[in-house]
């Protein structure tokens, strides 16, 4: 949802590791994230004060450019970090539709807005995001072809005395140089292709082999 509603994708996003939010309403959003990934942030949110940070991590900036000075203080936990950004952005609110899988934020949501009513908010992003506006379609078409375009270039390459891991650092290079990001490389030949998502390994690749390829990208 938080790709989704504010447009910024993050490594610690998609890392899963990391625990993030967002809050939204009509007027501004309020992104809750680590403390390392706040120049990722601004850099497509173009707010400083729409970054709220938890943890600790050092940076030095120099220019014009919109900086951390800008950003509300860092918190030390993810939890506090939303409630002091719930608290400065949505005091009084009655209604608040809420889809937060991490007990600690949603008990750190109650804690500031004891008076609001949170409203599950799951299936209304569920049914929005299953319908694809022109934009995203053609996002997907064009993340498609590149992923063919990955396949094609490789295939002068697979033949004997080759290993994998060269087939499929071409294959992420022609992903990456697209703007791409690979979610996953499956290069298996030989004995090695009957392995079902398996990363790449240095086999050389032999007359006859089977040689088989899975990939994904966004």
């Amino acid at each position: 949802h938080i790709g989704y509603l504010s447009g910024y994708r993050s490594i610690l996003q998609d890392s899963g590791a990391y625990p993030q939010a967002l809050i939204v309403t009509r007027e501004k959003i309020a992104l809750i994230t680590g403390a390392s990934d706040g120049a990722a942030a601004l850099e497509v949110l173009n707010d400083p004060r729409a970054i709220w940070r938890y943890g600790t991590f050092f940076v030095f900036s120099s220019g014009d450019m919109p900086s951390y000075e800008g950003m509300p203080a860092a918190t030390k936990t993810p939890a506090e970090a939303v409630a002091a950004a719930i608290t400065t952005m949505i005091r009084g609110v009655k209604n608040i539709g809420c889809d937060l899988r991490r007990s600690e934020l949603r008990a750190a949501l109650e804690s500031v807005v004891p008076q609001a009513r949170l409203i599950s908010a799951a299936e209304a992003f569920q049914r929005s995001r299953a319908v694809k506006l022109p934009g995203e379609l053609e996002l997907l078409r064009y993340v498609s072809r590149l992923t063919d375009k990955a396949i094609e270039g490789v295939t002068d390459l697979i033949r004997s005395g080759v290993n994998e891991l060269e087939v499929a650092a071409e294959i992420t290079r022609t992903i990456a140089v697209g703007g791409g990001i690979c979610r996953f490389v499956v290069v298996t030949s030989g004995e090695r292709s009957s392995r079902v998502d398996a990363y790449a390994r240095n086999r050389i690749m032999q007359e006859g082999d089977l040689v088989r390829l899975d990939i994904g990208a966004t």
